[in-house]
This record gives C-alpha cells, sequence and structure tokens, in this order.
C-alpha cells in the first residue's frame, strides 16, 4: 500500500523544483534585458562623447562597471 504522505511529499518536491525553475529562468530573462540596457546607454553615452559634449550634458551612462561593459559589442 502506498502512503498518501510520501505521494503528497513527492508532489510537493516536483512542484518546488518547477517553480524554482521557472524563477531562474525569469531571472536569466531579466539579466539579459538589463545587460541590453546598460550597453544602450554606454554607447548613447559613446556617441556623445564623440560628439564633442562635456560629461555633464551626455546622455546614457558613463563606464562604471568594467566587467558588464565586456559583454556589449560596439
Amino acid at each position: 500500500m502506498i502512503n498518501i504522505n510520501v505521494v503528497l511529499g513527492a508532489l510537493g518536491l516536483i512542484v518546488f523544483v518547477l517553480l524554482f525553475g521557472w524563477v531562474g529562468q525569469m531571472d536569466y530573462e531579466d539579466q539579459e534585458m538589463y545587460q541590453k540596457h546598460h550597453c544602450e546607454m554606454r554607447y548613447t553615452y559613446e556617441l556623445d562623447k564623440l560628439a564633442g559634449y562635456p560629461p555633464e550634458q551626455r546622455r546614457g551612462w558613463p563606464e562604471f562597471d568594467v566587467n558588464r561593459d565586456a559583454g556589449c559589442s560596439w
């Protein structure tokens, strides 16, 4: 005879693992979107820099995270 507590425990574990995977995927997608936004803002800053704008008038973001900038392909 199958113990109901074992079945419920197994189902609970399966649900937990599935939810953990779903949340992890959402976190990964958020990180990718942030990386793309970071690169766009850096690119905008560098374009304004090349155009001769003083630092206080440049749009975008200056280099503040060298590791994140390494992921930008521009």
